[in-house]
């Protein structure tokens, strides 16, 4: 899942996408359930892809508006009076991952989860040379299978979420090795020695942190370019 900052106060359209308008009245509603088509939805979820830099909340995978969903951290059935709240809706990916049809949209179906997407340590910082950072609830293998540090979370990446299966690992595993490979690449055409590989490796985790915020499976790269890059510090000679 990917860290969504979530601005201090809804966007201010929010009460207007909302409302309903009859011809005795305008109501804000607080449960778009029976009022689908007179809400400014689109609007909505327009906003919430432009926050999430245009990927999945759940999988990282690049949405479009035809293919997405708005979904609720907190399911509707939990709790109503949040089904409209701006604080309780992200956009997921309505596209499907197996031969099930087993998308975000229908994975996690009315079970609440636990909201990695809005605790800010949750995204992936990098750190200096003698302190390197990393995600403090997830790692990655290089299989492509993410690993949550606590088996409590696991549950949610595996059985909640689907966010392992078969054809997500490989996707996330193909442009890993995609990344690493251009890396090597650059470093034997260049005749480069191991301060300039090392040096490499670092520009291209800052460039997915700092620039390339659109980058498919964001947090899954910087998750695994950051282990190589620390287990490699751990063997360096002091």
């Amino acid at each position: 899942m990917q860290y969504i900052k979530k601005a201090n106060t809804p966007p201010a359209d929010w009460e207007k996408w909302f409302t309903q308008t009859t011809d005795e009245k305008k109501e804000r509603l607080f449960s778009y359930s029976k009022a689908y088509g007179a809400l400014g939805l689109k609007e909505v979820k327009d906003f919430l892809i432009d926050e999430q830099q245009g990927l999945c909340a759940f999988c990282q995978r690049r949405i479009v508006a035809e293919k997405a969903s708005i979904e609720h951290i907190i399911p509707k059935s939990l709790c109503p009076e949040q089904s409209t709240s701006y604080f309780n809706l992200v956009a997921v990916c309505r596209d499907s991952h197996t031969i099930e049809d087993k998308f975000c949209d229908v994975s996690k179906g009315h079970l609440p989860i636990v909201p990695f997407v809005f605790l800010s340590n949750c995204d992936v910082q990098f750190g200096s040379a003698k302190n390197p950072s990393n995600n403090p609830y997830f790692s990655t293998e290089i299989s492509g299978k993410i690993v949550a540090k606590n088996p409590v979370y696991q549950y949610f990446i595996d059985d909640v979420l689907n966010l392992n299966c078969e054809f997500l690992r490989k996707k996330r595993y193909e442009i890993l090795q995609r990344l690493i490979t251009s890396i090597e690449q650059l470093v034997k055409n260049k005749g480069l020695n191991k301060h300039e590989h090392e040096k490499l490796k670092e520009a291209a985790i800052r460039r997915i942190e700092k620039e390339e915020q659109a980058q498919e499976f964001r947090q899954f790269l910087l998750i695994s370019l950051m282990q190589k890059r620390n287990s490699n510090l751990r063997r360096a000679p002091e």
